[in-house]
Order: structure tokens, then sequence, then C-alpha cells
């Protein structure tokens, strides 16, 4: 693996480690938390109501977030191989940009550039 590409897997693993924590932080903060990081109002609400989706859904999101990182962090030798490492590597990229290209060529802000 060519340096600049570590550069990039490194802060990869570094922004899904901390979208993790963030969503931990904010099913332990409660509804304000939800709010402060700009969740979605129906899931705020449902903070507010005490139901299980935005813990739930906070729960499943930290732990794709930490698999994503736990990949990244193997990809990069600072954790023994996982299974199926380049599979895995290549299923996260695929899905973040299926995610996120319809996002961007529909034009909304929260797509980037």
């Amino acid at each position: 693996m060519t340096t600049p590409s570590r550069g990039w897997i490194f802060l990869a693993m570094l922004i899904a480690s901390a979208g993790s924590a963030i969503h931990v932080a904010a099913i332990l903060g409660g509804p304000s938390w939800y709010a402060f990081f700009d969740a979605p109002p129906f899931i705020v609400a449902s903070a507010q109501a005490g139901t299980w989706l935005a813990p739930v859904s906070a729960t499943v999101i930290a732990g794709l977030m930490s698999l994503c990182a736990v990949y990244a962090a193997s990809a990069l030798g600072l954790i023994r191989q996982l299974p199926l490492l380049r599979l895995g590597l290549a299923g996260i990229a695929a899905s973040t940009g299926a995610v996120v290209e319809p996002l961007r060529i529909a034009g909304l802000p929260a797509a980037g550039p």
C-alpha cells in the first residue's frame, strides 16, 4: 500500500471512530444531544418520547461505523488482518458511494461538493 493511501485510510479510520463515538454519546446524552448533532426531527421526537427508534438506530449506526474503523485499522496493520479484508474494504467503499453519490447528483447540500 502506498504512503498516500495509508494517510487516507488513517483519516477514514479516525472519522469513522469519531462518528461512532458521537452516536454513542447521543444515546447517553439524551434528546438534547440528538438535536445538537442535527438528527432528523423524528429521531429527536423518538428520544423525547422514550421510544426505541432513536437509541436502536444510533446503536446500529455506531456499530457500522465501528466496523468500518476496525477494517481500516486492519488494512493499516494496526490490528491483525481480518477475514475477507479486501472484500470488506471494497464493500465499505461501494456502499458509501451508493449512498453519497445519488445525494450529490440530486444536489442536496449534505452530499458535499
